[in-house]
């Protein structure tokens, strides 16, 4: 989440918890877990290509927004507001 808001492209393992986060392809590449050559390939291409670091970037930061500390708040507020 950090590195997204910071506007930096992701690789992450293909598991829960950063499906949530990362769209392959979008804003960063998931990885099958112990895959040391597909991991490498991603690295090396965000690592040769600054136009896709930036895009991919600029995309974790819009979609990281859901998550912003206003938007929980909100979403807390509606849950709980229901039950008061």
């Amino acid at each position: 989440m950090e590195a997204m808001a910071a506007g930096k492209p992701i690789v992450a393992t293909n598991v829960r918890g950063n499906r949530d986060l990362v769209v392959d392809g979008v804003n960063g590449y998931l990885v099958s877990v112990n895959d040391v050559e597909t991991t490498a390939e991603a690295i090396t291409k965000l690592a040769e290509d600054k136009t896709l670091r930036t895009k991919m970037g600029e995309e974790g930061k819009r979609i990281i927004q859901d998550y912003a500390i206003e938007e929980v708040l909100k979403e807390m507020d509606e849950i709980y507001g229901l039950y008061i």
